[in-house]
């Protein structure tokens, strides 16, 4: 699962630019103009600086309080746990300490019995009467009973240390899943906010493309509409080119023919017509012939 910070990548562009802009870039700051220009390229570094550093506080504190949220919830949870874990807390310490007020009695017994076995050995000492066999039958019997208790005793320390061991590695269980859980509620607040930055950028990549389609648009019907008006524009010059040709040839036709019209103009109409027809048939009228 990554843990890619995407949230600053909207500045890498402007940072790369101003990093090849800036690499060979020197200002003569002795004379005016040069003050002002090096003033004005620091006012844009640092604009670009504090723009940054707004959106790294800005990023940081809704962190932390996802983590501050995180931790509350977590503090609730265990102290539920507490609670219903607590009463057997105390019902195995309460035991432990049954075992070992049990230990310290069957000592004191094991130490009384010692003092009356010496106090006996003393006694056989001082009267021969003393029934030795009968009294060390006894003592054997009282320290078999304080070993069989002693054997109990540790028996029961050992069930004691068993749970206790079992208890405490239901603690160390609880604590790594506890801690487990910490880190993927973190880990998934830092993927929602990952996806949620994700999903803005997305946004404004389908709204910029948006534009960018609506504007392509637009300059493609712009482009469609100049298209059919200089089509329109050529066949109007078309039109008005064939009429002014066929007015210049009609125009230079009446200027031939008035010329034959006029020399022939005291002659007969038949003689005026031959001169027209010869003139056609020598090309002196243009434009126009006579095919048989």
């Amino acid at each position: 699962m990554t843990t890619e910070i995407t949230v600053f990548k909207k500045f890498e562009a402007d940072l790369v630019a101003f990093e090849e802009h800036n690499a060979d870039l020197t200002f003569d700051t002795s004379t005016a103009e040069g003050l002002k220009a090096c003033e004005d390229h620091h006012r844009k570094l640092r604009k670009l600086y504090n723009g940054v550093d707004k959106l790294r506080k800005k990023t940081g504190e809704e962190y932390r309080q996802k983590v501050t949220d995180i931790n509350e919830e977590a503090k609730t949870l265990l102290s539920r746990v507490d609670t219903m874990a607590n009463p057997f807390k105390a019902q195995i310490d309460a035991e432990e300490q049954k075992v070992r007020d049990e230990i310290n009695r069957i000592a004191a017994e094991a130490e009384a019995i010692k003092a009356l076995e010496q106090d006996e050995r003393l006694a056989y000492i001082n009267n021969q009467e003393f029934d030795f066999k009968a009294r060390e039958a006894e003592i054997i019997v009282r320290e078999d009973a304080a070993k069989a208790k002693e054997k109990e005793a540790q028996a029961e320390i050992n069930r004691i240390a068993r749970d206790k061991q079992i208890e405490a590695e239901k603690v160390i269980a609880a604590e790594k899943a506890r801690k487990e859980a910490e880190a993927k509620a973190e880990q998934a607040a830092k993927d929602a906010a990952e996806l949620a930055e994700k999903e803005k950028e997305a946004a404004i990549l389908a709204e910029q493309q948006k534009a960018h389609d609506l504007e392509n648009d637009r300059i493609a019907k712009e482009l469609e509409a100049k298209l059919k008006q200089d089509e329109a524009d050529e066949a109007e010059r078309v039109r008005v080119a064939d009429i002014e040709h066929r007015d210049e040839i009609e125009i230079s036709i009446v200027h031939a023919m008035a010329k034959v019209i006029q020399e022939t103009r005291h002659f007969s109409p038949n003689v005026m017509a031959e001169a027209i027809l010869a003139a056609i048939s020598e090309k002196e009228i243009p434009h126009i012939e006579i095919k048989y």
